[in-house]
């Protein structure tokens, strides 16, 4: 049998609804202890959604930093065509 390490035992709240775990009844998944397989489900819900924001947030910055780029390039295009153009004056 194996042995607990010492100061790594199981937790006494579970990891989705921090209510305290009796000793007989408890549900382990994903390296967390939950009271019940219903709370490691809806734990598991909020995870997904919190996935999916940071994936929506992550898109959206990548989306603003193509546009800075895009309109960078385009000023430096116009800037690169005035002095085409002052060269032609002269």
């Amino acid at each position: 049998m194996a042995r607990v390490k010492e100061g790594k035992g199981r937790p006494t709240n579970c990891k989705g609804c921090n209510k305290r775990m009796s000793l007989k009844k408890w549900y382990y998944r994903d390296n967390f202890y939950f009271c019940s397989k219903r709370c490691w489900e809806k734990a598991k819900d909020k995870i997904k959604e919190e996935i999916q924001k940071l994936r929506e947030e992550k898109n959206k910055a990548k989306k603003e930093q193509a546009e800075k780029e895009a309109q960078l390039k385009a000023k430096t295009e116009n800037t690169e065509q005035a002095n085409v153009e002052e060269k032609k004056q002269e």
